[in-house]
């Protein structure tokens, strides 16, 4: 009878060492998994860095940022001191911004970085292009390649040509068509020709 009631007492904290262990197991493994990041890590990461794009042997682009964050298959972030211009004919269109959200047509990261072409593009912080004569300063603006069109919600500083204008609600300009609507209220000068 006494040795029943050793296996019976064995068996019974047997069987519960090991549901502690398995449920241990199991708990350790699922919070591991709940509490892992939900967002990788950028494929490829560039601090401080100036990228050149040429054609034959002319320069034709350029982009410098203090940081570069290489998202596959399509996405960079740069941020910190953003400086970029590209040769588009004779004339150089640049832009300054602190930080710059782009996705390009692109299905892998070799793709990006060798012969991609921008698709969208979302510029944030003291954001400053020139286009043609123009001088656009403002928040944040948005690209949209397809639509060749750049446009913003923010207030927003035109200058160039002899022109200075401010609008409080933002602008779209239709690169393609040279057109510039600003929204809001509206003011400035423009000098006269002789």
């Amino acid at each position: 009878m006494l040795r029943a009631v050793i296996i019976f007492s064995f068996l019974i904290s047997f069987s519960v060492s090991l549901f502690l262990f398995f449920s241990r197991s199991t708990s350790t493994l699922r919070e591991n998994i709940e509490n892992a990041p939900t967002h990788t890590m950028p494929r490829l990461i560039l601090e401080d860095f100036v990228i050149k794009k040429y054609q034959k042997s002319k320069q034709i682009a350029e982009v410098q940022s203090l940081l570069g964050e290489f998202w596959a298959p399509n996405k960079v972030i740069f941020k910190g001191d953003i400086r970029a211009w590209k040769l588009k004919g004779d004339e150089k269109q640049e832009l300054i911004s602190n930080k710059m959200i782009a996705f390009f047509n692109s299905k892998n990261l070799i793709e990006l970085i060798d012969r991609s072409d921008l698709d969208t593009a979302k510029l944030t912080g003291f954001v400053e292009i020139t286009y043609n004569e123009y001088q656009l300063k403002t928040e944040e603006v948005e690209y949209r390649d397809q639509e060749q069109k750049l446009f913003s919600t923010y207030p927003v500083q035109i200058k160039g040509n002899k022109k200075f204008f401010t609008g409080n609600n933002g602008f779209r300009l239709y690169l393609k068509e040279e057109m510039l609507d600003v929204y809001g209220k509206v003011r400035g000068w423009v000098v006269p020709q002789d």
